[in-house]
């Protein structure tokens, strides 16, 4: 997945969840967002993407496929000059 931001991410904060099964990245600072709140994915891994901006960061949250976030390895997080890559996979499984 591609996050397109108008300045460059400084720092990144990720975990996984479950109930449901998902992925959090959080970026520090302050953040608008110009895209819906629910964003379906046409993935075999990604139900939707949610964005949540609050007054201290944005809070993206990717709701697995699955229902349990144990089956995904550590996602891989790169930053862009206008962004990040956002990649995520199976345990033991590059995607």
């Amino acid at each position: 997945m591609t996050v397109l931001t108008q300045t460059p991410v400084e720092t990144t904060r990720s975990f996984h969840s479950t109930s449901p099964a998902r992925l959090v990245v959080d970026l520090p600072g302050s953040w608008q967002s110009g895209v819906a709140a629910s964003i379906a994915c046409k993935s075999e891994l990604m139900a939707r993407v949610r964005v949540g901006v609050h007054p201290d960061k944005v809070r993206l949250v990717l709701d697995y496929k699955d229902q349990d976030a144990q089956d995904f390895a550590e996602p891989i997080i790169e930053k862009r000059p206008t962004g990040l890559v956002i990649t995520v996979s199976k345990a033991g499984k590059k995607e």
